[in-house]
C-alpha cells in the first residue's frame, strides 16, 4: 500500500510510505523487506542536490520526503516483491503570505 498525498505545494516537504499487508499484519517496506523507488521521468529519486532541470520534485526513500521544485503532476511508485503501487501528486504554487 502506497500512500501520498494528493497535492503538495511548492517548497513544502510531504510525507510518502509504503507498508505491506500480510494477512492481517502491517510492516513498513522498509529493511529487512527491499522496497524501490521509483516514478515519472520528472521525478527524482534520491537526494536533492541531484536533481536536474527538468525534475519538477524530489522523493528522499531514505527519509519519506516528497519535495516539489516548481508546479507540475508527478507520479511516485514503490515495488516490493514484484508489485507494484503508484500515485499521481500534484504540485502547486506556494501559499501566499
Amino acid at each position: 500500500v502506497l500512500t501520498a498525498p494528493g497535492s503538495v505545494a511548492v517548497g513544502t516537504p510531504a510525507q510518502v510510505s509504503a507498508v505491506v499487508k500480510q494477512g492481517t499484519r502491517t510492516v513498513p517496506a522498509a529493511y529487512p523487506a527491499s522496497a524501490s523507488w521509483s516514478g515519472s521521468p520528472n521525478l527524482h529519486v534520491g537526494a536533492r542536490g541531484a536533481a536536474k532541470p527538468w525534475h519538477v520534485a524530489v522523493l528522499d526513500p531514505a527519509t519519506g520526503t516528497l519535495t516539489a521544485l516548481r508546479k507540475g503532476q508527478v507520479t511516485v511508485a514503490v515495488t516490493v516483491n514484484g508489485v507494484t503501487r503508484q500515485a499521481t501528486v500534484s504540485l502547486t504554487a506556494r501559499a501566499a503570505a
